[in-house]
């Protein structure tokens, strides 16, 4: 965005929320630099290309056999990602080396996605009796595993039956890793005023500190104040403009087992149900610009775009009652109201043109490239109001957001150096957030 932001050098915009949707009507109806650099960035989308998935299958083939398994792990994921039709020759690989790192549970998710794709006969059968080792060292029934397998190998010479056998004694000492525990508020503790804040705390108003957080109680070290999803988040791009291939980009889940958008080139998904659900949500306005490095570009403006995205869907509400009112915070069925009441500082700004030209690609984007905005004109109050509401989503994400980030990856074979994993926005704990001597966490 640096070479767009040049064009506009000089130039000083200041403004408030009352009027921040005039501002971005009366930009929007003349600028050319926006949308032509966003026609010069769409113009580079990296697309599906077997050929570069094939290549990226046998450099992870090679480091296989080298015993570099981070790398051939990256390979073999980055290749799924490339694939059109090759999906199943990928994760028939990439089982073969979870298995070899003893990533049992992987593997099993692996054989499951290839077995969704035609593959030869061989390759079917070394993913069977892959199947039944897995089971077995992890404890697991094995007896419809092995009777798919004999079946599969009825006509075959006794060895192969014998293999099968011998697979099916597998033997090791690791069990299904538990899920990881998430802390819970108490039913007791649950604060009926104050969404995912206990009842050890209430929201408070005054001239001086304005919104804030006052203890109810005594609190005690380690006391869980607020359990809160964020209300929306936006993975966060390292320095090569690429998302973690160990997060998946609906849920953030740790995930090594990975199945790949079927449109972009870059998310990846823990399965069928996140990337279907990912999409339905935000995803299919996202993946053309995905292609291109858009939302690595927008910064901000990836999770701004992103309550919007929430918010439409149940008409971008507004709160009727005043700021000062704090007798009720939060909605679980629809927060986006409570969002959109968060501080934004937008009247404090030297300069919002940074956050105007962003919102402008934004809205240019969802007009030219999707079909998000079908059938509207672009000089419809609706749209400038829409590119109003980005520029004042970006600030309060400025003044609001958190970076989630999770315990160093140490993982033997495929640690992660990289701890932050999106930035999110936490309309509830974002009440207590601003404190300069805090004396909270959040975890």
């Amino acid at each position: 965005m640096d070479g767009l932001f040049e064009k506009y050098t000089g130039i000083t915009i200041k403004g408030a929320e009352d009027n921040v949707a005039e501002i971005f009507s009366q930009f929007y109806a003349i600028d050319q630099h926006a949308k032509l650099w966003l026609r010069t960035l769409l113009q580079s989308s990296q697309l599906k290309d077997d050929t570069k998935s094939i290549a990226l299958r046998l450099e992870g083939n090679k480091y296989y056999a080298e015993k570099n398994f981070r790398k051939a792990f990256r390979c073999y994921t980055k290749a799924l990602c490339f694939a059109r039709n090759d999906l199943g020759f990928i994760t028939a690989n990439r089982s073969a080396l979870f298995y070899m790192t003893g990533h049992y549970e992987d593997c099993l998710s692996d054989i499951a996605f290839a077995f969704k794709h035609d593959l030869p006969d061989h390759i079917k059968l070394k993913l069977l009796i892959r199947r039944i080792k897995c089971l077995a060292i992890l404890h697991l029934d094995v007896k419809n595993a092995v009777d798919e397998a004999v079946d599969f190998t009825s006509t075959r010479e006794d060895k192969v039956k014998e293999e099968i056998l011998k697979a099916s004694l597998s033997k090791g000492s690791t069990e299904p890793k538990p899920a990881a525990k998430v802390p819970s508020l108490k039913d007791a503790e649950i604060n009926c005023n104050f969404l995912s804040a206990s009842s050890a705390v209430s929201l408070r108003y005054d001239e001086i500190r304005g919104r804030h957080v006052v203890a109810n109680k005594r609190l005690k070290p380690g006391d869980i104040l607020f359990v809160e999803k964020p209300f929306v988040f936006a993975p966060v791009f390292n320095d090569d403009k690429e998302l973690s291939l160990t997060r998946c980009y609906n849920c953030l889940k740790l995930i090594y087992s990975s199945i790949p958008c079927q449109t972009c080139v870059v998310c990846v998904f823990c399965n069928e149900e996140c990337r279907e659900s990912s999409w339905q949500e935000f995803h299919q306005w996202e993946c053309c610009g995905m292609r291109a490095d858009l939302w690595y570009h927008l910064g901000i403006g990836f999770p701004a775009v992103r309550a919007l995205f929430k918010g439409l869907p149940h008409g971008l509400r507004a709160l009727s009652s005043s700021y000062e009112d704090t007798a009720k915070f939060g909605d679980p069925f629809d927060n986006y109201p409570y969002f959109d009441k968060l501080i934004s500082n937008l009247s404090k700004m030297d300069n919002i043109l940074p956050l105007i030209v962003t919102a402008c690609v934004i809205v240019l984007y969802l007009e030219d490239y999707t079909g998000y905005l079908k059938g509207m004109s672009k000089q419809t109050e609706f749209v400038c109001s829409l590119g109003g509401r980005l520029v004042k989503h970006m600030a309060q994400l400025q003044c609001n957001s958190s970076l989630i980030c999770t315990k160093l990856n140490t993982d033997k074979f495929f640690a992660s150096e990289d701890s932050s994993l999106a930035c999110g926005i936490y309309p509830s704990v974002s009440m207590m957030n601003h404190s300069c001597k805090s004396n909270i966490t959040i975890e």
